[in-house]
């Protein structure tokens, strides 16, 4: 038996890239939402830079382009979870947080452990797991 052997872990899973699409725009709309004034955006800039956000129009496209890919990044790998899992919403939403409080919360909270500022933890934090928990819930119920 050799020590490396292939495991094929993707023979019957199919995605499907509406869902895929579907989730990274819920995900990115709650995140317009998220830090709008409205509900943290005023927070959110009192603990950072604000002169950050006062930059010239073609960075800020750089950024948002770069938010839709890590939306879709995200929401394409939790995607291959949920439909290698075959569950549903609600499964998709327990994954969705598995995946959040393994890897995001807990790199999150590292940052927090060694520069010692909480400022944004809970704002980021509040918003990542939210947006995963809709992700799960769109990803899975259109499983």
């Amino acid at each position: 038996m050799p020590f490396f052997q292939e495991v094929i872990i993707t023979e019957n899973v199919t995605l499907n890239y509406f869902s895929i699409l579907l989730a990274a725009l819920a995900y990115i709309l709650f995140g317009i939402l998220w830090y709008s004034p409205l509900l943290f955006g005023n927070r959110f800039i009192k603990y950072e830079d604000e002169q950050r956000y006062q930059e010239k129009p073609a960075s800020l496209f750089c950024a948002y382009l770069g938010e839709v890919v890590i939306s879709l990044i995200i929401s394409s790998g939790l995607a291959f979870f949920i439909a290698l899992s075959g569950v549903g919403a609600y499964g998709g939403m327990v994954l969705a947080f598995l995946v959040w409080i393994c890897f995001v919360a807990t790199t999150h909270f590292s940052v927090v452990l060694w520069s010692r500022k909480t400022g944004n933890f809970y704002i980021h934090s509040g918003f990542t797991f939210l947006g995963f928990i809709l992700m799960g819930l769109t990803l899975g119920w259109l499983n």
